[in-house]
């Protein structure tokens, strides 16, 4: 049926048909400057040329007496917004000198606190190694009475049971014989 293009497809193509328009326009009007200064030449050749020349030496005075294209306070401007600028770089570099000043200072406080705590584990190693022997020894110590008291208790709990049934069969026979 109908056929859908982009829009952009579309934009490019008028802008071609309009740049194609423009160039004419352009070298036509070129032409025509062309054709109104060389007339315009041929008739006043002397008078034509003085004033070309005092046309472009008055702009080249005030193009030099103005500075250039940029006036003078842009000019003057600009230096101290560079030399503000050069003064923020400066105090920046200066903070972060100072920063990593700070952090030098840290690590190498941090470094010597890993010593001290190296020195100190060197220093109780042999104590944690005695420590450690004793209380080996201590959990043995406590497993075989633990083992041995395991079995104090199994037989005075057999005792006990063994109490405890004698004391129901006996009154279970006192009750017995108190019926008839």
């Amino acid at each position: 049926m109908y056929k859908t293009y982009n829009l952009s497809y579309i934009y490019l193509i008028l802008i071609f048909v309009f740049s194609i328009l423009f160039f004419i326009y352009i070298v036509q009007l070129e032409r025509f400057i062309e054709r109104f200064l060389v007339r315009l030449s041929q008739k006043f050749s002397r008078p034509m040329i003085l004033f070309s020349f005092l046309i472009v030496f008055s702009i080249f005075l005030i193009f030099i007496g103005k500075g250039g294209f940029i006036p003078k306070e842009h000019k003057e401007y600009e230096v101290t917004q560079q030399i503000e600028k050069l003064d923020e770089m400066q105090s920046s570099l200066e903070d972060l000198q100072n920063l990593i000043s700070t952090q030098k200072e840290k690590l190498i406080s941090t470094e010597k606190y890993i010593e001290l705590l190296k020195m100190e584990k060197q220093k109780l190693e042999p104590v944690v190694k005695a420590n450690r022997e004793l209380v080996e020894s201590i959990l043995t110590l406590q497993k075989e009475r633990t083992i041995a008291q395991i079995w104090k208790d199994r037989f005075i709990g057999f005792i006990i049971s063994l109490l405890a049934g004698l004391v129901i069969i006996i009154f279970r026979n006192i009750l017995k014989l108190k019926r008839p």
